[in-house]
């Protein structure tokens, strides 16, 4: 049970951030398509799977997660200790001294899942429909509520959680995205220009909000 509940810690708390690097002229990886070269985005990207240059059922899904505090190196030790059963309060308060001086502890997740039908229609048009749902999550723990934790009642004699607060949603979403390319559908990018239009019904179906204040 404790495993569990530091997995999903380290799923809501940690983040990584992941190089990116152009890809060169020339190269074999410049002739392929630009949607399968096309960098995966959880936010709003409606129109990565419209760029490719066939007809096709895309059925997608994905997580990120973030935070000011721990690293997936801090949660996967957590996790370890967990294991070994000596997790010890210290190693708590050791993660909260991560929590930058001055600040709260603050997270923020999106989860989302969904399928794409679509593809071109000639050489310099392409069409798709997609159908989504997404996941939000924020909360903030107070910078007061923190310092209590971490300093005791050294600094402040009333403990409180302050301006703490969550919020979590989760939409439904339908998208209709069109896509016109001067050059042919499914070439190397180059100096190809693309216009791109489409619109997108979103219907909220959960809503949950927690503030202290």
């Amino acid at each position: 049970m404790r495993r569990a509940i530091l997995v999903a810690a380290a799923a809501c708390f940690a983040a990584a951030e992941l190089p990116a690097q152009a890809v060169p002229e020339g190269s074999q990886a410049s002739k392929v398509p630009e949607a399968y070269r096309r960098t995966p985005q959880l936010r709003v990207d409606p129109f990565r799977h419209v760029m490719f240059p066939h007809w096709g059922l895309v059925i997608s899904g994905g997580g990120i997660a973030g935070n000011n505090t721990l690293t997936f190196n801090d949660a996967r030790a957590l996790i370890y200790l967990a294991d070994q059963d000596s997790l010890l309060v210290g190693d708590v308060m050791d993660a909260l001294n991560l929590v930058p001086a001055g600040q709260g502890l603050e997270a923020d997740a999106e989860l989302e899942g969904g399928v794409y039908l679509g593809g071109p229609f000639g050489r310099h048009f392409s069409l798709g429909l997609s159908l989504k749902g997404r996941g939000f999550g924020v909360s903030s723990v107070d910078p007061g509520a923190v310092t209590m934790l971490r300093e005791g009642n050294a600094s402040q004699q009333q403990f409180d959680l302050g301006n703490s607060r969550g919020v979590a949603i989760s939409t439904q979403e339908l998208g209709l995205h069109a896509v016109a390319r001067f050059g042919p559908i499914g070439s190397p990018d180059g100096a190809v220009v693309s216009f791109g239009a489409g619109a997108r019904l979103v219907k909220p179906i959960f809503y949950y909000a927690a503030n202290t204040t």
